[in-house]
């Protein structure tokens, strides 16, 4: 989303709303399985799947006449990509993409390129009511628009990064998930908070058990591009991985032992929202009571 448009895609179908001058671009997408993320640079969309990024011209706009868009009709264009930029590695287990930066120009530190993450986990066990598998690798890429000529753009994978979780008391076997919060872009670093959460086994309920805070390294687009491209411009060399340290900056509380016997027990929290601010070093998190819902928002400040 922008000052100035939204961009939607669900079912095969996308979506680009000017919702300032009430006009709006609508398209069918021919040749993609799996979408995961979409983005645009001046009048094309990019569509991020499992073997890479695809490309397609936006139709003109078109005016609308009310502030709700009804879904594409069964005659509208089918578009099938113009471009695709495959991913240096083949991914498997992918969790999801993210980029807080994919779509606002006002986010990206570099008009013509952005950058997104594809995150993969551990081999899952099958079992549908099972945990979820864990986060194991976070892979970097480089996205850069050629605006004179579209077709000519790149995409580079520009670091890998295993995830580093520090000890915890949980024993080993306590079913357990790590949740990515959406990070923030600054400075050519990327922050973010992880919630993990961990299954009382005695009362049967999830609960956050930590909060953790991650890094990442600086990213420079002309270093970059001069460690990981080949003599050509074209990537050839697979970065590998580094340590992506998380730095656990809250703990659930141990229950309040009231005498020798027994324990005074609380409703479990949950942290619904993490939202880190870059500018004034602060994190916000919206806790949820599994009883009662919605309960406190605390704030945490790393500058203080």
């Amino acid at each position: 989303m922008s000052e100035e448009n939204i961009i939607l895609h669900s079912s095969n179908c996308t979506l680009t709303w000017d919702f300032v001058r009430h006009q709006a671009s609508t398209w069918r997408l021919q040749g993609i399985d799996n979408v995961f993320d979409v983005f645009s640079f001046s009048n094309y969309v990019f569509y991020i799947g499992e073997e890479g990024v695809f490309g397609v011209e936006q139709p003109p706009f078109q005016p609308t006449e009310r502030d709700c868009i009804p879904l594409p009709s069964p005659d509208v264009n089918t578009l099938t990509p113009f471009l695709f930029l495959p991913h240096q590695r083949k991914h498997v287990n992918i969790k999801r993409t993210s980029g807080p930066d994919s779509c606002n120009p006002h986010f990206r530190d570099y008009q013509t390129s952005l950058i997104y993450e594809i995150i993969e986990t551990e081999e899952s066990n099958g079992d549908p009511y099972g945990p979820e598998p864990v986060i194991k690798t976070i892979y970097r890429y480089h996205f850069h628009f050629n605006s004179s000529n579209p077709a000519k753009s790149s995409l580079d994978l520009i670091e890998a990064s295993t995830v580093c979780r520090p000890q915890t008391e949980q024993p080993p076997e306590t079913p357990h998930i790590l949740h990515l919060h959406p990070y923030q872009h600054f400075n050519g670093r990327l922050g973010a908070i992880w919630a993990e959460e961990a299954e009382d086994e005695e009362y049967a309920e999830w609960s956050t058990t930590s909060i953790f805070f991650s890094l990442s390294s600086r990213f420079d687009p002309a270093s970059a591009k001069l460690a990981f491209s080949g003599s050509e411009g074209s990537s050839t060399v697979v970065p590998d991985p580094r340590d992506l340290q998380l730095v656990r900056f809250w703990d659930k509380p141990d229950p309040v032992e009231e005498d020798s016997d027994t324990e005074e027990y609380e409703d479990p929290l949950n942290a619904l929202t993490c939202e880190f601010c870059p500018h004034t070093g602060r994190v916000a998190v919206l806790w949820e009571n599994a009883n009662v819902g919605v309960t406190q928002v605390t704030l945490y400040d790393f500058l203080a």
